[in-house]
């Protein structure tokens, strides 16, 4: 019987030797194997039979949507599956897949919260959850340290924006939800910001003025919310913008002459449909040359 085990092992190595792939799955790394099948176990619908793949018969590195980096015992770190029409929720175990820097998992049918799990994912750098039918608040993500991306719009979130979002982020679009509260000072502390968008969600207050404090913010997007008080002179400061929305909320009083000038890389502007008054800012008038398109700025 010794024998034979031992003889069993030997012969097991040298299949390893030439047959890496499979091995990883038989000796290697089985965490992220078992989590993506715990993944595959929660959803209820798969249309396009995008995860038939997920089985035994191949490495869990060769299924639709998975990549993993190529050292040994391999890990995930990737998963991708756009717009598969998946039908279902996103389960805690992503949270064990440790090395995943990027989850695409936008334009499918998931329903539910998002994970809190995946507040534990350190080297997490995009996380697409976009056009899902996502509820509840969204989680910590505060342990995420190399966040880059967060697009969480066109779902049914609620609560308010997180202020304990990394300090990594560059891209946060939070757009049509059902997200209240106030616009958080805290994105002050984000300084590599470069979009954040909001529009379409039941924001109050005003642009704190902490937002001067963002050198990199090329897109603002606050438009279809509930924001009042006077047009925030502290976006004067934004030199970098090239599109602000702010429309279609209950913003009163002048809207700032030298807005033109003080945003000289602008070109996209939304003012209307709030309470503004006195005249369009000369600054802003014959913008359309060199390609550059100024929208939307009625004043009431």
């Amino acid at each position: 019987m010794k024998v034979t085990t031992i003889m069993q092992f030997i012969l097991g190595l040298i299949v390893c030797n030439g047959h890496d792939v499979i091995c990883g799955s038989l000796y290697g790394n089985e965490t992220d194997r078992l989590s993506l099948l715990e993944f595959k176990n929660a959803i209820t619908l798969d249309p396009k039979q995008s995860l038939m793949s997920w089985n035994d018969s191949t490495h869990f590195c060769s299924w639709e949507g998975v990549h993993c980096e190529m050292k040994n015992p391999q890990h995930v770190t990737s998963l991708n599956l756009t717009n598969r029409g998946l039908v279902g929720k996103i389960s805690l175990s992503l949270g064990n897949l440790t090395f995943l820097k990027h989850l695409f998992l936008p334009t499918n049918r998931f329903t539910g919260e998002i994970p809190s799990s995946l507040g534990q994912l350190h080297r997490l750098q995009n996380l697409y959850l976009s056009n899902n039918t996502l509820q509840g608040r969204i989680p910590s993500l505060a342990n995420c340290s190399n966040l880059k991306a967060l697009w969480l719009d066109r779902n049914q979130l609620v609560g308010k924006i997180p202020t304990d979002l990394p300090p990594s982020l560059q891209m946060l679009q939070l757009s049509v939800n059902n997200l209240t509260g106030t616009i958080p000072a805290f994105l002050a502390n984000i300084t590599a910001l470069n979009q954040f968008n909001i529009a379409f969600n039941n924001i109050e207050g005003n642009i704190p003025d902490e937002i001067a404090k963002l050198p990199a913010l090329h897109i603002l997007n606050a438009g279809s919310n509930q924001l009042t008080g006077r047009f925030q002179r502290a976006i004067l400061n934004l030199s970098t913008l090239v599109f602000l929305n702010i429309g279609q909320n209950r913003l009163s009083g002048e809207v700032p002459s030298n807005l033109g000038t003080s945003l000289p890389n602008l070109q996209s502007l939304a003012l209307a449909n709030n309470f503004f008054d006195g005249n369009i800012p000369s600054s802003t008038r014959g913008r359309t040359e060199s390609g550059m398109m100024i929208y939307e700025i009625e004043l009431g």
